[in-house]
């Protein structure tokens, strides 16, 4: 058997010392690492459970807010009932099929600012209602005086307007 010198056991001792110890190390060191991986996975956890409960918050106070400006009316709706007034023209003594009023009632409707026109004829009588934010004056006027001449003038006001057909000789 061959015996190894001081200095060569003791280099050995020294050895397996210095690989115990950085076993040692790297052990600690990949558990700090998981242990850090594993409080960040935590915290994100946490944060985005937090911001889904601010997000349900602010959408269940969107719904309430709506709610309860409904149950007073908003101001914007005020205002737009206000500008969107409704024209009522009333024509008198036609038949519901003369040509005239067809075509008074087709330039009516492609006028600037009408909306949601609406037609009914009873006993001689049509009625042709639209949403007009100016003055009946002003929607009768912007009809080419053609189309208005086969119709007599019996009233007008803001919303209302009343004529008579007659035919042109």
């Amino acid at each position: 058997m061959k015996v190894l010198p001081l200095h060569a056991l003791l280099c050995m001792f020294l050895n397996i010392g210095l690989v115990h110890s950085q076993d040692n190390t790297n052990t600690n060191g990949i558990k700090e690492i998981d242990n850090a991986n594993k409080t960040i996975e935590n915290a994100n956890s946490s944060i985005k459970s937090t911001n889904q409960s601010v997000k349900n918050t602010v959408d269940s106070s969107k719904e309430t807010i709506a709610t309860i400006g409904s149950l007073f009316g908003s101001k914007k709706n005020k205002e737009n009932k206000k500008r969107e007034d409704i024209v009522l023209i009333t024509v008198q003594q036609v038949s519901y099929d003369t040509e005239q009023l067809n075509s008074l009632y087709s330039r009516i409707t492609k006028s600037k600012g009408v909306k949601k026109p609406i037609k009914k004829f009873s006993n001689g009588t049509a009625l042709i209602t639209v949403n007009y934010k100016e003055t009946a004056d002003m929607l009768w006027q912007s009809i080419p005086k053609q189309e208005r001449k086969s119709f007599k003038m019996v009233e007008i006001s803001d919303n209302n307007i009343v004529v008579q057909f007659y035919e042109d000789n």
